[in-house]
């Protein structure tokens, strides 16, 4: 229990923008990290510490996820399980562009 509150509380404080488009709509920015903290938010989280990092990923011309990289390596493999084939809306998104998303987990 204590650990989905703290995954929720850092959800919450989820900051999200993707890099590599120009003028992105605000609400296609919301989409995108509100489908990547559902996939998140399934993973039993140990780590009490506030965690910061990036996720880079392309989505396919399935919709699907593919993450590529992230900037904390221990837990990039976790990340690659939890979102890699996951299908997400892809509305405004293009396929096989790449994006970064800054997550935070508190």
């Amino acid at each position: 229990m204590k650990v989905t509150k703290f995954l929720v509380a850092g959800l919450l404080t989820f900051s999200a923008f993707i890099t590599n488009a120009k003028d992105i709509d605000p609400s296609l920015t919301e989409r995108v990290r509100n489908e990547v903290a559902k996939h998140l938010m399934k993973a039993e989280w140990q780590n009490t510490e506030k965690k910061s990092f990036l996720i880079t990923f392309v989505v396919n011309s399935n919709g699907e996820v593919l993450v590529s990289s992230t900037s904390d390596r221990e837990l990039d493999g976790k990340i690659k399980d939890l979102l890699n084939y996951k299908k997400i809306s892809t509305d405004g998104l293009k396929p096989f562009e790449v994006y970064t998303l800054p997550v935070t987990l508190q």
